[in-house]
């Protein structure tokens, strides 16, 4: 017999109208209550699934609910739309259930609860009032693993460092296990100081495992504590805690990481690096960290430079040291020449002294696409590192962003998505997927994501981006927007360069030509990539002095180079012979 909340689930009858207890005016004004909401205002393509499926089963149209149809009708992926090499679905499916549960979480006066039951893409409608307990979260595998930042129990500020830099060894020692998939730690660093179900937490992170834990220090002694919880029923799994001196912190990060893969099956091998190291070198790189993971980069580069001081024999500050330089240069924050060298420098002796360091193989791969030009090595430098590190959300990114600049979009994808998977939570894979769909001119699906990233951070390159697919898509004034948001933020340049380019293509040729001044008065006091007057230059139609600039950016290494193949601005030059010269020199004829 079934139970009375049961009775109450109502559904569409066969004959095509609706016939459920509760009505189809009320369910649609539940419906646009919820479009409405400050959790579903800004997520357009979440209210174009929500409003589909909701319309189309109150017209009885449920049986047609499938994943292709909603594939080609809510994220435009057209009628060659496979759903087997295209998880969208599946992923926003997940994300939706998840707005919808904070929705309901703080409407309580909700008359009305619209569902969807683990792997149906039909809702279902039930009066509020015989809602019945929660159903139990998405079921995802026990080795899809999620270690959420430690909790610091105490007023000692240097002790936040340590959770942090406990949270953040245990992350990359279980990211070494080819076995596990880890959720990268731009993710799972937005539950910092956050309590919650370790059951929402697992389906917002896709997680079927969450290691949690906390630190208590006493003088010179540490007392940390973790457990690693199933997700699906919030069961520990394993727990256990570690009394140790503070000068053993690296002893205990390696403990705990071996003991919840052994609760999980798995077996670790040894630590990569048995050294003592200086504490207070250590705690100079876990800020540097979080200023390069904050875009400080000078910051960044000042704390890896004074832990390479104290402690020279510690790779992970040169490693830093070689990301914050490398993103300098791609950016164009700074000019190859200046950072470059230093980089390359600095990841190589990263290697030299832990040559199984994936973080350095990214940077010398990174170098080697888009500053070398030399695709080949640079993809075998990322494999190794994925190798190395399976897990490692930087390694996937820049492996599949090699493949976008090579127009391999298939192969790009896989490792775009498989980036976004374990780093759900991450502006940087979102921006690096509207990139990718940007290239190969899918711009609805480069604004969808782009404005995906945009709701988890106001982000200047997010924003340029955006002007860019906006230009592309002939939306000059919305473009023009997008850039003028960005104008005193870092990027700057690119912002101003994309202004001139939109007010060239709109045939504003005066205010075209003050923004190329603009930015060639800026290049006398800093940095400007020639890239960035090449853009204005196309907008203007002035090829001659765009291949002029173009010419330039080659001798400067300009990252903005690797655009050449796809970039849909390039096109009316495609045949010359000045075009074909220099995209056969970058590696991309």
């Amino acid at each position: 017999m079934p139970s009375p909340s049961s009775a109450r689930k109502t559904a569409p009858k066969k004959d095509g109208r609706w016939k459920g207890e509760l009505s189809a005016g009320a369910i649609r004004s539940q419906l646009e209550d919820i479009l409405a909401s400050e959790e579903f205002v800004k997520s357009e393509r979440l209210c174009r699934f929500l409003r589909l499926t909701v319309g189309w089963t109150l017209a009885g149209r449920a049986g047609q609910l499938k994943e292709y149809v909603i594939g080609r009708d809510v994220f435009d992926r057209g009628s060659s739309y496979d759903p087997s090499a295209d998880a969208i679905v599946r992923v926003e499916a997940r994300r939706l259930r998840a707005k919808l549960r904070k929705y309901y979480e703080t409407r309580d006066s909700a008359p009305i609860l619209i569902e969807f039951p683990q792997g149906s893409y039909v809702p279902v409608f039930r009066k509020k009032s015989a809602v019945s307990p929660a159903s139990p979260s998405e079921p995802f595998p026990a080795t899809s693993i999620a270690v959420l930042p430690f909790v610091n129990l105490g007023p000692d500020t240097d002790k936040d460092l340590l959770c942090e830099g406990i949270t953040e060894a245990i992350l990359h020692k279980l990211a070494t296990v080819p076995d596990l998939q880890v959720v990268a730690r731009t993710s799972v660093y937005r539950f910092q100081g956050k309590t919650g179900d370790v059951r929402k937490i697992g389906q917002a992170l896709s997680a079927g495992t969450v290691v949690e834990g906390s630190v208590r220090k006493a003088g010179s002694q540490l007392r940390v504590s973790a457990m690693a919880v199933k997700t699906a029923d919030g069961y520990s799994l394993w727990s256990g805690t570690f009394h140790r001196k503070v000068a053993n912190v690296f002893a205990i990060q390696d403990e705990i990481a071996s003991a919840v893969a052994h609760s999980l099956r798995l077996r670790l091998g040894s630590s990569a690096s048995k050294k003592i190291v200086n504490l207070e070198a250590y705690k100079l790189y876990l800020k540097g960290r979080h200023h390069w993971n904050a875009d400080r980069l000078e910051a960044a580069i000042a704390d890896f430079r004074r832990a390479c001081s104290l402690f020279p024999d510690y790779a992970p500050p040169q490693a830093g040291l070689a990301d914050a330089y490398s993103l300098q240069s791609f950016l164009g924050l700074a000019r190859p020449s200046d950072v470059v060298p230093k980089a390359r420098q600095a990841a190589m002796e990263a290697l030299r002294l832990d040559p199984q360091m994936a973080a350095a193989h990214v940077s010398l791969g990174a170098l080697s696409c888009w500053h070398d030009w030399n695709w080949d090595q640079g993809a075998k430098l990322f494999r190794t590192a994925l190798e190395l590190e399976p897990s490692s959300v930087m390694a996937l990114t820049y492996y599949g962003a090699q493949f976008v600049n090579r127009s391999r979009f298939s192969e790009a994808t896989m490792y775009l998505e498989k980036a976004i998977h374990l780093d759900p939570l991450s502006v940087h894979t979102h921006w690096m997927l509207g990139w990718a769909c940007y290239l190969e001119r899918k711009y609805d699906k480069a604004i969808d994501w782009l404005t995906r990233g945009l709701e988890l951070s106001d982000g200047w390159r997010l924003r340029v981006l955006l002007g860019w697919v906006y230009l592309r898509k002939v939306k000059y004034e919305e473009a023009i927007e997008e850039f003028q948001k960005s104008l005193q933020k870092p990027g700057a340049n690119l912002a101003l360069s994309g202004l001139g380019e939109a007010y060239g293509c709109l045939g504003k040729e005066r205010q075209a030509r003050d923004a190329l001044k603009q930015l060639e008065t800026l290049s006398r006091t800093t940095y400007v990539p020639a890239t960035s007057m090449v853009y204005v230059c196309a907008g203007l139609g002035d090829w001659d002095r765009a291949f002029a600039w173009l010419e330039q950016g080659y001798r400067e290494h300009s990252t903005g180079l690797g655009l050449l193949s796809n970039d849909e601005r390039y096109d009316p030059v495609r045949s010359d012979p000045r075009f074909k010269s220099i995209l056969t020199r970058v590696g991309l004829a």
